[in-house]
């Protein structure tokens, strides 16, 4: 994974991003924000979007909407060189979103997760699917509960006999994993369950392979931050990733 440096708000609108084919971009930013910043992120929202934060019940709510949304537009504009109130989303049958130009080409292909207070956004090239997660790390009560019921055996057994907190670490690990999974296949977890076996025991960060749904898939699982844990899944396992953090 290469990192680079942590990127200003004018720094992104002043570098123009570009992807190769083998290119995985994974942006991370915090989504508590000031009322300054709330205000530099409506004016990229369209007006349907600002409505649409309007409607959310508690201002840290709406304040956590606006700033997703524009983080989103705000990225994505870097890459398609459009304004980022004029990017259209469409949806997939299962929810989820993606960009189209005229013609119906995807423009890129992206996904976004966020958990507490920051926000984590996988870019590609339009011709491969991706899928990112974050998750806060916290207590797991019901741990073995869950895993048995969507974790492979092997899994299971190591996850019983773990103490905490390195139990709920671990489970963490692998559940982002799977997210990232799911959320890659475009299906969600049902999806993602048929293939499990992604799910390597381990809390160590790196590129877990597998050659799922009969093609060559692998995911990169690290801590971005302290006290959270993240997952990427793109076809292929040759891609190179790049991890950006994006600063005031």
């Amino acid at each position: 994974m290469t990192i680079s440096k942590c990127l200003s708000w004018q720094q992104l609108f002043s570098e123009k991003q570009k992807l190769e084919r083998e290119d995985v971009h994974v942006w991370l930013a915090r989504i508590d924000a000031s009322a300054s910043y709330i205000e530099r992120y409506i004016k990229l929202l369209p007006p349907y979007e600002v409505a649409q934060a309007e409607r959310f019940h508690g201002v840290p709510n709406r304040n956590r909407y606006i700033v997703t949304r524009g983080l989103l537009r705000a990225i994505l504009s870097r890459y398609l060189r459009v304004r980022p109130e004029y990017l259209r989303f469409f949806y997939s049958e299962h929810g989820k979103p993606f960009l189209a130009f005229p013609g119906g080409a995807q423009a890129v292909s992206f996904n976004l997760s966020h958990s507490s207070g920051l926000a984590l956004l996988a870019v590609a090239h339009r011709e491969g699917r991706i899928g990112v997660d974050l998750e806060k790390i916290k207590t797991i009560a019901a741990a073995d509960r869950i895993a048995e019921k969507f974790f492979p055996a092997e899994e299971c057994a190591a996850l019983e006999i773990m103490p905490e907190p390195l139990k709920s670490r671990s489970f963490l690990h692998s559940w982002t994993r799977l997210e990232a999974y799911g959320k890659a296949l475009g299906m969600g977890l049902t999806a993602a369950l048929k293939e499990s076996k992604i799910l390597v025991h381990g809390k160590t960060p790196g590129r877990k392979r597998g050659n799922l749904e009969k093609l060559p898939w692998s995911i990169y699982c690290w801590e971005p931050a302290p006290e959270y844990v993240a997952a990427v899944a793109a076809e292929g396992n040759d891609w190179q990733l790049t991890y950006r953090e994006l600063g005031a």
